[in-house]
């Protein structure tokens, strides 16, 4: 029984640590905001951790899918996942996603976010098993959706969220999306394999780097007089330079900073400011 377990926690660990904090970390930082520090009502409390556990149920069957369907990509970009070593079985990461996706089901309705729950699961869906990742502008539309829904739900699971929160998570993931050809970049020899059209293909690599410092630098202004203001954050712009030095990190580091290895550390930076950016109504209900 032990042996069985450490079996399965080890998948799990392999399948999602590549996703592991965009997957986990704005959950747990967005339902922290919705449950309002000092967090003295223990419904609320249990209603997080709740929230935690539904986020990893979620990037657990994304994850899993998107290997499945992803196979031949991931032998020339990510040789080191379970599926290409053949330390999981395509028949058996079949049968754990089919399961993953039930209880997923069963723990989303008991959160009370269950046709949230069917919206993700049909998303994931589109995006590895109908194709939509593999047209130009399909990736980043469906990462935008995602990211609205993970949100939402964090939220969703302590309480609803007000006008103003859901403007911050639809403006946090709207540029999210915007953003996201930074990771076909990386991507560029492995999507080419399977016939994917990214941006970066369909437009050129020097194109594509253009836009995302165009996207970056305008969001800086952007984002200042729309979701901050809607937050009212009250940490004097500490975590709004630091988010804006993210941004310009990125788009130096897309001038400067080029190859595979590079491009993957520079949408890790992505992966932090998205990070960043679920936190801040959290930091704004503390200061």
């Amino acid at each position: 029984m032990l042996q069985a377990f450490s079996y399965e926690l080890c998948i799990f660990i392999r399948v999602t640590r590549s996703n592991a904090t965009i997957g986990v970390s704005p959950s747990l930082f967005t339902s922290l905001a919705a449950a309002e520090y000092p967090f003295d009502r223990p419904g609320e409390v249990l209603a997080v951790i709740g929230s935690v556990c539904y986020a990893l149920l979620a990037t657990y069957a994304f994850d899993l899918s998107n290997q499945i369907a992803g196979l031949a990509e991931d032998e020339l970009n990510k040789p080191n996942r379970p599926l290409v070593t053949g330390f999981l079985s395509l028949t058996g990461a079949r049968h754990r996603l089919q399961v993953i996706c039930l209880l997923l089901l069963c723990f989303g309705t008991a959160m009370g976010v269950g046709w949230w729950t069917i919206g993700w699961i049909a998303v994931f869906i589109a995006n590895n098993h109908l194709g939509v990742a593999k047209t130009p502008y399909g990736k980043p539309a469906i990462v935008g959706v995602q990211a609205f829904m993970q949100l939402m739900t964090a939220w969703l699971i302590v309480r609803e969220p007000s006008s103003r929160e859901t403007a911050w998570i639809g403006l946090t993931s709207f540029t999210l999306a915007l953003l996201m050809p930074l990771q076909d970049i990386r991507d560029v020899a492995g999507d080419q394999a399977i016939g994917r059209r990214t941006i970066p293909i369909q437009f050129g690599e020097y194109a594509t780097r253009l836009y995302l410092q165009l996207v970056l630098l305008c969001s800086i202004p952007i984002l200042h007089y729309t979701a901050f203001a809607y937050m009212e954050t009250k940490d004097e712009g500490v975590t709004e330079g630091l988010l804006a030095s993210i941004c310009a990190l990125i788009a130096i580091r897309l001038a400067t900073c080029q190859g595979t290895r590079e491009d993957d550390r520079t949408y890790r930076l992505l992966v932090l400011w998205y990070v960043l950016m679920s936190l801040v109504p959290f930091s704004s209900s503390i200061f």
